[in-house]
């Protein structure tokens, strides 16, 4: 066997050991991103499970005020009025919160980065 040969035969064996490493690695990616996906469709089903737990609360807590105020002597309307403003302040500030939030989107650090970069790139040395 000539000097050529044993090494071609090193870089087939090296090939062949790297093309099976990546097969295993690309089978434990597909079956973790399995997982992944049915560990997220039961996680968005409890979140669900959880949201209809967390309005009926709300619901009953709501109930419990209203009778508690009624029993107190305020007319219906006033307790009703006064949850509607409870209820929309509360509203009011999700909304804020969300708008606050959304600022993320515009990727602020991202693009002061990329800006930076760019007129360092067309800066003249």
């Amino acid at each position: 066997m000539s000097s050529d040969q044993s090494i071609l035969e090193h870089y087939r064996t090296a090939a062949q050991a790297a093309a099976s490493a990546f097969s295993d690695a690309l089978g434990i990616v597909s079956l973790e991103a399995q997982k992944v996906a049915i560990s997220l469709i039961g996680m968005l089903a409890l979140a669900l499970s959880a949201l209809v737990f967390v309005i009926t609360l709300w619901a009953m807590l709501w109930a419990a005020g209203s009778v508690a105020l009624l029993q107190l002597g305020l007319d219906w309307v006033w307790i009703l009025l006064a949850s509607a403003l409870v209820q929309g302040a509360l509203i009011g500030f999700c909304c804020l919160l969300i708008l606050r939030l959304s600022r993320n989107f515009r990727f602020p650090a991202s693009r002061k980065a990329l800006a930076l970069t760019s007129t360092q790139s067309t800066r003249p040395e």
